[in-house]
């Protein structure tokens, strides 16, 4: 058997080291690659040329990173691996070698008619059985696919005819977005813009819901590189020029109901390339908490290639803030890196929280960040673009100035004990009710969603329910909370009437949905099209806000929206340098809390419990546990 190489030379060593067929993620005990776990050195794969129906030929070789030929990078969905029927068999240096049936076809589809293709694929360039060897590659992935000359991202599915569209829009987008810096300074469309109405959107929806999207690892994979193409279907398209176009539909275009994504990380450029101006670690993280890991320590080491997950050594040289390590527990990973970044995240590192029973009871701290955990649609406490300041406007940037102190498996900070929870009313955490972007098409009877809906609404009514707000704000109070302050990311105070106007849209169509009110719906009438269109508007807040959240009454009568998991009798606390309140729940005998999640609680999200209560206001130290 060849021995492990130390020291990698300027030309190719061949991967001559395959003694047996073996099936990856099988128990076979072949020796399927000889050890990769020092310095930077990679395999790759020489893909032969062949036409659409003959085999798939491979060479498999080891170069040092900076000396390795030129080569393109794979981005693809893995697919399922769990029984024999999911793979197939390629030829690799002339002997078989097991691969799954997804990275075949990208093999096939990508290989060249008349000449070889030099392409890194992380299935078979990094051995898979080897959690050193797993783990020493995960800490340097972000260089591999920064080396390479593409990025050639293989999505599934598609047809010509909604490929040829979504290229028409990207052109048109193109035209769109000249002579604005960025998406931030884009005008938000209005409920009438003809664009919206454009016919060629559902083709960007169905590119915008591949399965590729919902893969953690993409983040990173398109992220550092130098380029990226999206080949779908038969066509190819720039892959940040599309992100650049999925962006501003989130931004400036929410009624489309699209998807957004992180295009760019090289160097500093990804601070330019963004939205929003101080993007960090708990934005990028929380957003992609939805994404798919085969793995759940993958939550944290896809993404270790970021800017904001690497810092410097002594030395110079940009490394992952922890070391990537398979061998240890999910648990122990999450406590790790949440301990890494609390100096610089502090409290705002709390609204990435959530919780069900099982975690609760769980035997790491409940401050500990669970980023296998994907309840919620939205949070609210880091976006630095949301109006919410509970702790002041002065409180406008989480530094290590307002960093909780953690003391073994505690966390202590600073708090403001504002009320208790008394009643809750749960929304659905399954986002398959949420899913459909027409009112009249989700909210069904069916859905389970309209029996908390029913209870909410109903509250205003009720002379038993307590209530801090005017007989004729409650309403308001109601409609606001459900969407969380919210219209389109921004205040929706700042425009009451509007608010008004699509809650009232939303209530009659769900109203005539249900069978409650009478009257009918002609889809071609102007003003119908646009009720549904105010009705859908606020659905999509709705729908931001509420899923797996409860809406609550406290004490004293404010409404609020806070985690799925809460329950009567707890509490709600303001954090100092918070931007939103958090849940508490004691530890029986203890003087600790759990931490369950942030809240948002109508008419305190902007200083006003610092304001109201003013010289009398006392911080008390509060223990998490």
């Amino acid at each position: 058997m060849a021995q492990p190489v130390t020291k990698i030379a300027a030309g190719a060593f061949t991967e001559d080291t395959i003694t047996e067929a073996a099936l990856p993620g099988s128990n076979a005990d072949h020796i399927l690659y000889l050890k990769l776990i020092q310095g930077y050195a990679i395999r790759l794969v020489h893909l032969l040329p062949g036409s659409q129906n003959d085999p798939v030929r491979i060479h498999l070789s080891i170069h040092e990173l900076e000396f390795q030929p030129e080569y393109e990078a794979l981005s693809y969905v893995w697919g399922p691996t769990n029984s024999d029927e999911y793979w197939t068999s390629i030829e690799c240096n002339g002997r078989q070698l097991w691969v799954t049936k997804s990275l075949q076809s990208v093999f096939t589809r990508v290989r060249h008619s008349d000449r070889p293709r030099i392409v890194w694929a992380d299935a078979i360039c990094i051995n898979q059985q080897d959690d050193d060897e797993k783990s020493h590659h995960v800490a340097f992935m972000n260089r591999i696919y920064s080396h390479a000359s593409d990025v050639l991202v293989c999505m599934t599915g598609g047809s010509e005819e909604v490929a040829g569209h979504t290229i028409a829009l990207l052109h048109e987008h193109t035209l769109r977005r000249a002579g604005f810096a960025s998406v931030n300074d884009m005008p938000v469309l209005n409920d009438d813009d003809p664009v919206l109405s454009d016919p060629r959107w559902p083709a960007f929806g169905k590119l915008m819901q591949n399965e590729w999207f919902k893969r953690a690892w993409v983040c990173q994979e398109t992220g550092v590189a130098k380029h990226a193409t999206i080949h779908w279907a038969d066509a190819a398209m720039d892959y940040r020029h599309t992100m650049h176009l999925a962006r501003w539909v989130v931004r400036c275009a929410p009624q489309l109901q699209s998807s957004a994504d992180w295009s760019n990380w090289r160097d500093n450029e990804w601070r330019h390339d963004q939205s929003v101006p101080d993007y960090s670690i708990v934005d990028f993280l929380s957003h992609a908490k939805g994404l798919g890991c085969s793995n759940a320590h993958d939550h944290i080491y896809a993404f270790l290639g970021h800017p904001l997950l690497q810092t410097n050594t002594d030395a110079g040289i940009s490394v992952p803030i922890i070391k990537p390590d398979y061998k240890k527990s999910m648990l122990e990973i999450y406590h790790e890196f949440t301990v890494a970044v609390f100096p610089t995240a502090g409290v705002k590192l709390f609204s990435a929280i959530e919780h069900d029973e099982e975690s609760l009871n769980a035997d790491i701290p409940s401050w500990v960040v669970r980023w296998d955990m994907d309840i919620i649609q939205n949070s609210l406490g880091y976006y630095p673009d949301f109006y919410f300041r509970t702790s002041g406007p002065e409180a406008k940037t989480f530094t290590g100035l307002y960093a909780p102190v953690i003391e073994g498996s505690v966390c202590i900070v600073r708090g403001i004990h504002v009320d208790s929870i008394i009643i809750r009313h749960k929304f659905s955490a399954d986002g398959a009710m949420y899913d459909v972007d027409n009112v009249k098409e989700a909210l069904k009877p069916d859905n389970v969603v309209n029996e908390t809906l029913d209870a909410v609404l109903d509250i205003p009514a009720n002379t038993d329910t307590p209530s801090r707000y005017e007989a004729p704000e409650r309403t308001d109070a109601i409609s606001l909370t459900l969407r969380t302050g919210l219209a389109d990311y921004l205040r929706a105070e700042n425009d009451l009437s509007k608010h008004r106007a699509s809650f009232e849209a939303f209530r009659s169509v769900r109203d005539q949905t249900l069978g409650r009110e009478a009257g009918s719906h002609d889809p071609e009438r102007e003003d119908n099209q646009m009720t549904i269109r105010k009705a859908n508007s606020y659905w999509y807040d709705l729908s931001l806000g509420c899923k797996g959240r409860c809406f609550f009454v406290t004490r004293t009568g404010y409404y609020g929206l806070g985690p799925w998991v809460l329950q009567p009798g707890d509490e709600c606390w303001l954090f100092e340098g918070a931007r939103v309140l958090y849940v508490l729940r004691k530890v029986q005998g203890e003087g600790a809390y759990q931490i369950l999640g942030e809240a948002y609680v109508h008419g305190s999200m902007e200083g006003e419990i610092v304001k109201e209560r003013g010289k009398d206001l006392v911080w008390e130290s509060v223990v998490l546990k």
